[in-house]
């Protein structure tokens, strides 16, 4: 699992520096670690899920973007699965800051990955789109994705 995520996200300079100020509250988790921050994200989760959520030994993209949802009162999919997130609100085609990207993983129809739109980015002549997200290479942060891989942009009905 963890080779395959590192050949589908692209780190690309600082991106602390690429977080515009918004309302998205997600933001304020950028730098949190599933191992180090365990107790944080197992409380953050329990927003939505009552039974525990630990970081450590599940993929919690989903529930990442779920719980902070709901912190933002928002419908959530209550899903852990990243492409739950493709039924959520209404797509879109010009997703704006903070609206839902769900990215493919590997070669699954189920497998995938979900986060925040925070724009694009070229490097070496490929669009990448850059997603704040939880568990990318185990932590909330913004990892770089070619744009071939995403399945769905999603926006907040």
């Amino acid at each position: 699992f963890f080779s395959s995520r590192r050949r589908h996200t692209r780190y690309i300079g600082d991106w602390s520096s690429d977080v515009c100020s918004s309302d998205l509250s997600a933001t304020t988790w950028i730098g949190t670690e599933a191992k180090k921050d365990k107790a944080a994200l197992k409380k953050l989760f329990r927003l939505e899920w009552e039974d525990p959520i630990d970081p450590q030994h599940v993929a919690w993209c989903a529930a990442f973007a779920n719980a902070i949802l709901r912190r933002e009162n928002k419908e959530t999919t209550h899903s852990l699965m990243a492409r739950s997130f493709l039924n959520w609100g209404k797509v879109t085609h010009d997703p704006q800051q903070g609206d839902i990207v769900v990215i493919a993983r590997g070669h699954s129809k189920f497998a995938g990955h979900v986060g925040f739109f925070m724009g694009y980015e070229w490097y070496d002549g490929v669009k990448y789109v850059k997603v704040l997200g939880g568990n990318t290479d185990h932590a909330v942060q913004i990892g770089y994705f070619p744009v071939s891989k995403v399945v769905g942009y999603r926006t907040y009905v």
